[in-house]
Formats: structure tokens, sequence, C-alpha cells
């Protein structure tokens, strides 16, 4: 009979967090004892037990909030995750698998630990994909380690994912250096990382989630997102995601808390936050940044973020996201000033991200621009030319040479037209800067075009290929 593992495996999850008390290898998030799930699980009040103030319109005179005045402890990362490349000591990485195969197998019955290093680690019953497969994914302190049984050039040899459990109240570069230390003690030899996810969050307290929505609803928000969705229970919405790549999402955090129901997180957030979930409000402000828009930004390392911290929170703050006074003008809308509630998240963000020990440099401002792209056009016409072979091997004349020539022959003629024409269409979407004229190739066969193009969309296209 097949059994459901995952309540064994939150226990598990919980027990980890019960050994904070020893000396670990690398800090441990700093809980009080937890009893198993279920015993100290927060038990939702009615409808009537929680103090929800009357609805009203935002207020643009809103200060500091009462708790937790020190604003550092009120934000920081959420989730990072980042691919760590590297080379593993062959006979060292050799024992490591067969313990690691041996405890996966035992965890498909019930939560298996690993002692690796002097840290007891959670073995999951299965691995990952995440560009590459991960066949063996550790737990530890909300920290999931995914480690590739084949490592490749190609792919990271180590996958990472900090999330929240180990990140609050948290240095993030700290504990990043803290678990290079320990994977050097597994005789790992780290050579860089790739940074795949940063999410950016504080949590305005006594803030309800609505005095951030009806600004946004009645237009008084400048933002550079095309996309946004807004999520919400029966009573109402509880969150609204704007973005794509680069996002932005504002949620009602204690709405989440109560429907996820993770112990550990309430301990957390009572802890850090100073929250009554009975009573309390709490809206959180969190920007999440992917793979492609950081790589745009020209960060990829853990090295690059850090250098560019402050002026990445910056430029969210400031640049991609604002709440206004006001509702916004058809005119230079940068002018117009920002809400008070506003300027309180950018305190907030500016003094949580603040680096002082590195230099800090700007990211790329342009980064939301079209990047030059750099072809071969030969590899382009190899395509072309499969694709014709294919079709006259349908056709059945692929045997005899003379019936290829009469075929693109014909197909030259036959397509010309349409060739070019659309040949001019992607020209003026891509913004050809250098490369051939598609019109001179169909009249001059034997012309070699060879170069490689490039395409910019900074500039405007002048009308014509050049």
């Amino acid at each position: 009979m097949k059994t459901n593992y995952k309540a064994e495996y939150d226990d598990a999850q919980c027990e980890l967090f019960m050994d904070h008390e020893e000396n670990l290898p690398f800090p441990a998030i700093p809980l009080g004892k937890i009893n198993s799930r279920g015993n100290s699980e927060p038990t939702r009040p009615g409808s009537d037990a929680r103090e929800v103030p009357e609805a009203g319109p935002p207020s643009d005179s809103m200060g500091p909030t009462k708790r937790n005045s020190n604003k550092s402890t009120r934000g920081g990362y959420d989730t990072l995750e980042l691919g760590l490349y590297g080379k593993w000591d062959q006979a060292r990485f050799a024992s490591l698998v067969e313990l690691l195969a041996e405890k996966k197998e035992s965890a498909q019955a019930s939560p298996a630990y690993a002692m690796l290093n002097n840290c007891e680690v959670l073995v999951e019953p299965k691995g990952f994909r995440a560009g590459c497969m991960y066949q063996f994914a550790l737990a530890y302190h909300g920290i999931k380690i995914g480690i590739t049984e084949k490592p490749s050039k190609n792919y990271a040899a180590i996958r990472i994912r900090f999330g929240f459990e180990a990140l609050i109240g948290r240095n993030a570069f700290e504990l990043f250096e803290a678990l290079l230390e320990w994977l050097k003690g597994l005789e790992f030899n780290y050579e860089k990382s790739l940074v795949s996810r940063a999410d950016l969050q504080v949590d305005m307290l006594d803030v309800p989630f609505r005095y951030f929505l009806e600004p946004i609803m009645n237009d008084k928000a400048v933002y550079r997102a095309r996309k946004y969705a807004i999520y919400g229970e029966s009573k109402g919405p509880t969150s609204i995601r704007l973005g794509t790549n680069v996002q932005i999402c504002i949620y009602d955090k204690m709405a989440e808390l109560w429907s996820i129901n993770d112990i550990i997180k309430w301990e957390l957030m009572k802890e850090h936050r100073s929250i009554n979930p009975l009573t309390d409000e709490c809206t959180r402000v969190e920007f999440r940044l992917r793979r492609e828009s950081l790589k745009a930004m020209e960060i990829d390392s853990m090295e690059d973020l850090k250098e560019k911290q402050s002026s990445l929170v910056e430029f969210l703050h400031t640049k991609w996201f604002r709440l206004l006074s006001e509702p916004k003008k058809k005119s230079n809308t940068s002018r117009q000033p920002e809400s008070e509630l506003w300027k309180e998240v950018q305190s907030i963000f500016d003094e949580t991200f603040a680096v002082n020990d590195v230099e800090q440099s700007p990211i790329c401002r342009d980064w939301n621009k079209r990047r030059v792209i750099k072809c071969e056009p030969h590899e382009l016409e190899k395509q072309a030319a499969g694709c014709y072979a294919s079709a006259l091997a349908m056709r059945g004349e692929g045997g005899v040479l003379q019936n290829a020539k009469e075929y693109l022959s014909d197909m030259s003629i036959c397509h010309s037209y349409e060739i070019g024409f659309k040949a001019q269409q992607r020209a003026k979407e891509l913004s050809v800067r250098r490369g051939v004229d598609f019109y001179d190739a169909v009249s001059t066969p034997e012309k070699k075009y060879s170069l490689p193009c490039e395409f910019e969309s900074g500039e405007e296209w002048s009308g014509e290929i050049y």
C-alpha cells in the first residue's frame, strides 16, 4: 500500500530546527524548541476574533510603524537560488555518492539523515531538475542543496536554494560564505557561482494590504510592468503581482501564513517581526528577479549581487515601481512625488540592503532594452538547406542531383519576393545595423554573404538595410 510521507518529512524538517543550540558547522536558525507539527500550530480564530480595520482610503501621512523601529530587521532576501561551479575530489565524491544513494533509498520508507562534515542533513526521497538532473536533494535549516551524480562543465555541480527560513534575520552573503566553507570540508573546489533568482522584500507592519491595492487601482502607481494579476480569497483580494522577469508582489503576509499554516514560518515571523497572529496586520512588498533580468543587469555571481545590491534596490523602488501621492499625469511622471507610504517603503529597503564593506557599482541602466544579437547568416542558411532537403525528400526526388538543382531554382523564383518582403520586415523589427541586402542576394546568387550581422534595437531603423 502506498504511503504518504509528506507529514513525516514536515516533522523531520521541524526536528532540524530543534538542534540550534549545538555547535554546527554554519549557524542554524535561532528558534525556540518546536514540538511536532500539530501540537504547536496556531489555530485560526473565527471571523470575529481578528480585528480588521474599517475600509477607508489609503493614508498619505503614514509614518514609521510602531513596532520594530529598527528598519534593517524588517526586510531582507526572501529567496536566493544559485548554481555552484567547481570540481570534486574524485575519491571523496565517489564515497559521497555511495552514501547519499544509500540514504536516498532509505528515505523512500522514512526520513533519512546523513552526517556530512559534522552536519546532519535531511536526505529527501527524490531529486529535482534545474537545467540538469540533481539526483540528490539535501535539506538543512531552510537551505536546499542539490547534487548531480554526473558533474558536467555545462551545468552547475551543486544547486543551492536559500529559503525564507534560512535568510530571515541573517546576512545572505555571510551565510553563503559559511556554506562554501562547509562544502570545502567535503572537498568541493569552488570556482564560481551563477545567481538564477533573487527575491528582495520588506514587511510593512500594521499596514493593511488595501493601502497598496487601492492606489494601484486608482492610477496612482508608475511601473514598467505590462501584465498584472490579482489574487484573493472569498473575503477579498490578498495579493497583486506585476511583471514577468522582474516582478513586484505585494501581498497580505498574514493571509499567506494562515493559508499555508506552517509552524516554522509562524515562529520565525513572531520572533523577528514581533507579530501577533490573531490581531496584527502585515503587508509584504517583494521584488522578484529571475535569471534573464539578472543577466541583463550584469549580475551573475554572488559577488556581483553584493557589489550592485544598493543600486539595484534603488532602481527597483524609484524607477521600476512607485506609488504616487496623486493620480499620474500623461506628462513626465518622474516629477510627481511619491506617497508617504511609499517613501517609508523606500526608506526600509535602503536601510535593509545598505552595503558598507564593499564599494558599490551601478547596474546596467539600459538592461530592459533588447541586447545586441550577433549571428552568422550562413548558420541560418544551413537551416534553410535542411528544410529544403526534407521537402525534396518528401516529394520523392532526392535521389537525383539534377532534380535538386531544378527544385532549388524553382523555389528561389517562387519565393524570391516573399523572402525579400519578410526580410525587410524582420530587419525593421531588429534594426539591422550591418548585414546584407536581401534584394541583391536574390538578383545575384553568386555573391557570398559570410560576414556576421549585428541586430541592435537601441537605435531607430533608417528604413533600409546597409
